[in-house]
């Protein structure tokens, strides 16, 4: 019984060790959700690539007393249909989360993990990074210069036109014949 019971536990060990091997290797994320990724590691959504270039942690040990908190920098490498978008880079320290805006879409830095301790020095392959890629808001899309026809919104939504100011929006579908009842909007512009 205790050879079936620690056969059994081995299996079930290589399974889970063959499972998350396979998760890291296939970063798929999806848009709006949280995501982590290591450094020099990609992740990708839909034709979108995203890699940690460099890192750099000036963070205040958490077993030290600073006057300064320290702030983490990530330069991450953005590829879009195999063409690189260029580096951005992002900053994260005690006061704000950085978001930076390219194409359709933003990405914000979260959290980075593991925090700095004054004993132990952390390798660049240990570094765990918390982002978030979202796709922006058709109005932010127009203001950063994308043109109408090339507006992108969230799977599951339909970008219409406000009858007012002629302002893009991405709603349900379902909501579109209460918001022509309502004279909110005239038609559908373009459906995702």
């Amino acid at each position: 019984m205790k050879h079936f019971f620690y056969i059994t536990s081995l299996v079930l060990a290589l399974v889970m060790i063959g499972i998350t091997s396979y998760a890291f290797a296939d970063n798929t994320i999806q848009l709006g959700v949280p995501f982590q990724l290591g450094f020099n590691q990609t992740a990708t959504v839909q034709d979108l690539q995203i890699k940690i270039a460099n890192l750099t942690d000036s963070r205040c040990p958490s077993d030290v007393t600073c006057v300064w908190q320290g702030q983490v920098k990530i330069l991450i490498d953005i590829n879009k249909n195999n063409q690189n978008l260029g580096n951005f880079s992002l900053i994260l320290n005690d006061k704000n989360l950085e978001t930076m805006s390219f194409d359709h879409y933003s990405v914000r830095l979260i959290e980075v993990n593991p925090y700095p301790i004054s004993t132990k020095r952390i390798q660049l392959s240990d570094y765990d990074l918390t982002l978030k890629l979202s796709l922006l808001s058709p109005l932010k899309q127009l203001k950063s210069g994308i043109s109408p026809g090339q507006f992108s919104c969230m799977p599951g939504l339909t970008l219409v036109m406000k009858s007012e100011d002629n302002s893009p929006a991405c709603v349900k579908s379902a909501t579109i014949p209460k918001l022509v009842a309502r004279g909110w909007t005239t038609a559908i512009s373009y459906s995702n």
